[in-house]
């Protein structure tokens, strides 16, 4: 097996070098910078993502950022060990012979950007789902409503508002692609959404709670989760 150099001349920008050649990236997100250079200094053996624990608290989160927002995917490999734990490793062969080496600086990261949400399109979503969690039926307040530090469940209150099909899984901002949800559900949706390797969205009741009571990556029934905004 061949060895994977690697260096780092700048902030985000990494020179790997492989079977004698060389190429250049420049990420974006920093917490995806760290993890790959995670996953060189283990090549080719792969990584645990749990060994990323000690730099931060959602690991699968930071795997995603590298595959996603910064366009790594194609390139890393996943497998599943006991427990459900992810492994990956990266495919260094394939991203060899998938770039243009002569280009100087190589960007992988996809041309989308997720698109800011002006204040009168929040006000529409959050009239359009009667102000409550579309997920959990629980009654929602913008942000600016809570006066005080110590409001008991603070984010399971908070409004946010998120794309049932992640942009990353080829969902767009179009209006049908909105749900108002809580700023906590929407926390642990992205944390689910971030760890799946399918895009099959439509079949996830994270996605579409109106038509699916299952969430497709773990297969847990979330029916009984669900409540109106009265709490009944």
């Amino acid at each position: 097996m061949n060895k994977i150099d690697y260096e780092i001349p700048e902030d985000k920008v990494v020179k790997l070098t492989y079977k004698n050649e060389t190429a250049t990236f420049r990420l974006i997100k920093k917490r995806a910078f760290v993890v790959l250079i995670e996953m060189v200094k283990r090549y080719p053996r792969l990584m645990n993502i749990h060994e990323l624990d000690s730099f931060y608290n959602d690991p699968n989160r930071a795997l995603s950022d590298l595959r996603n927002e910064d366009g790594f995917g194609p390139f890393i490999n996943i497998k599943y060990g006991k427990k459900g734990v992810m492994h990956t490793a990266l495919d260094v062969e394939k991203l060899f012979k998938s770039i243009n080496k002569k280009t100087k600086i190589i960007e992988l990261a996809p041309a989308y950007r997720r698109a800011n949400i002006s204040e009168a399109e929040k006000k529409k979503i959050f009239k359009l789902f009667g102000g409550t969690c579309n997920i959990t039926g629980v009654k929602l307040h913008y942000k600016d409503d809570f006066k005080y530090r110590d409001v008991f469940m603070k984010k399971l209150q908070i409004a946010a508002f998120d794309h049932r099909k992640p942009i990353v899984k080829s969902g767009n901002n179009d209006e049908h692609n909105w749900q108002l949800v809580s700023s906590h559900v929407n926390q642990e949706k992205n944390k689910i959404c971030n760890a799946c390797i399918n895009s099959k969205c439509d079949t996830c009741a994270l996605a579409y709670p109106e038509k699916v009571s299952v969430i497709y990556p773990t297969g847990q029934d979330i029916s009984a989760l669900c409540r109106d905004g009265n709490g009944k």
